[in-house]
């Protein structure tokens, strides 16, 4: 019998033996133990565990996911009060902060036969033979990571409460909590200019609607929330202690192709009521050295810099992906409470040939005097492109000379880094 007591109810990725074992909360046996349950219809839909995990139930399909993303994927049957999982699927960044060391990538989807294989490449590298390794690993799936075979356990469904094997979920999409689950992840225009997070901690974004700044969730004292298909914000009253009367500003909905519609129902002379704007959701996002990151299939988009400044090269593929974009204020430090945006103390930067654009205020506030970059860059697509460019520092910056110029590729100085900037 193996003790599974772990899929559910507590937060997923505690590591057993080599620290590989994604632990997600029930301790149902495998392998269709008779185990009597409460059983129950209503199974499809959103539900929630205790550690603000998603698990989305649809018809045999099953998927898990965090403010992270999707990171396992499986398939499930029912049998009169039993439920029998199966994972097919695991994400390598479930296996953080140790599978990049043994080989894994945290993009990549794994199924039970790839993880084996990886695991064993990692064993034999440390001088075990290849028989040896395999003995290990295949110990391993057995004993402390068995997710990948079929677990059953019995469950049952009473009203907004799914209970498997004694771990309780809540059904999300039941109206509760401020955000609506099928929206948790990342969400940006193709051009990102407006880049929104979901997650049951609340909303927050950057970017424009026209001219108008997305305002991030608590800023300024507005909340945002997201649910019954609307968007809306309300601000914090002191005297009442609270949040309330809270003002629509979008419709929404997710289309067949998966995109996120939102619809502007403000009416602010900027933008028109009724203009739709198409959002599509990151694959999910991760960390490599000082960089943060989000990703989209082949694509990485530097979202983050951690670095202590200087001058930086910045990689063109990260976790064999090629970085084609920098976001807004990835290499700033944000606004400061005494107002205006603050650099990382960068006072160069090589950007590779593979990133096409770089959104407004990415090296915001940066006293840069050396910029090399590629031709043909989209830079500062914000504000009608004459407020927070990309290299934009208080009086002057990059953006203008290189747009001007023709975006030639090469490399830029300045003395100051704040104008006389020039084509070496």
């Amino acid at each position: 019998m193996k003790n599974l007591y772990k899929l559910i109810g507590t937060q997923s990725r505690r590591f057993c033996a080599i620290a590989l074992s994604v632990v997600i909360g029930f301790s149902f046996a495998s392998c269709g133990d008779d185990d009597d349950g409460g059983g129950g219809g209503g199974l499809n839909g959103t539900w929630v565990n205790q550690a603000g995990e998603v698990w989305v139930f649809n018809n045999g399909s099953l998927t898990v996911s965090n403010n992270d993303g999707e990171f396992m994927r499986g398939t499930y049957t029912t049998s009169g009060n039993n439920i029998t999982m199966i994972f097919t699927q695991i994400k390598g960044s479930a296996f953080e902060p140790y599978g990049t060391q043994m080989g894994l990538s945290t993009s990549q989807w794994y199924t039970k036969s790839q993880f084996r294989s990886a695991v064993i490449n990692y064993y034999v590298s440390l001088g075990l033979s290849q028989s040896e390794a395999a003995a290990s690993v295949d110990e391993l799936l057995d004993e402390e990571f068995p997710f990948y075979d079929p677990m059953t356990g019995p469950y049952s469904v009473s009203g907004n409460t799914l209970t498997i094997d004694g771990s309780i979920l809540t059904r999300q999409d039941s109206g509760g909590g401020d955000v609506d689950s099928s929206l948790y992840g990342t969400w940006r225009t193709d051009d990102h200019t407006l880049i929104i997070t979901f997650s049951s901690n609340g909303i927050s974004g950057r970017g424009v609607v026209g001219d108008r700044e997305w305002v991030d969730y608590g800023q300024f004292g507005r909340k945002w929330i997201a649910k019954n298909g609307a968007i809306s914000y309300a601000y914090y009253d002191q005297n009442a202690d609270a949040y309330h009367n809270y003002t629509k500003a979008y419709d929404y909905n997710i289309n067949s192709s998966g995109n996120l519609i939102l619809t502007y129902m403000g009416t602010d002379s900027i933008v028109t009521t009724g203009t739709k704007f198409t959002l599509t959701k990151d694959d999910g996002n991760g960390t490599s050295g000082y960089y943060r990151y989000s990703y989209k299939a082949s694509k990485v988009i530097i979202t983050g810099y951690t670095g202590n400044g200087g001058a930086v090269t910045i990689p063109s593929t990260i976790d064999g992906k090629s970085v084609v974009a920098i976001e807004s204020f990835a290499f700033s430090s944000g606004y400061s409470s005494i107002g205006g945006y603050f650099g990382k103390e960068l006072t160069g930067v090589t950007i590779p040939n593979s990133v096409t654009a770089i959104y407004y205020g990415a090296f915001y506030g940066n006293e840069l005097t050396s910029v090399t970059i590629g031709a043909n860059v989209t830079l500062g697509n914000d504000y009608n492109g004459d407020f927070y460019p990309a290299f934009h520092r208080d009086g002057g910056g990059l953006d203008g000379v290189y747009n001007n110029g023709g975006k030639l590729a090469g490399t830029y100085t300045s003395s100051d880094g704040y104008g006389g900037w020039s084509r070496q």
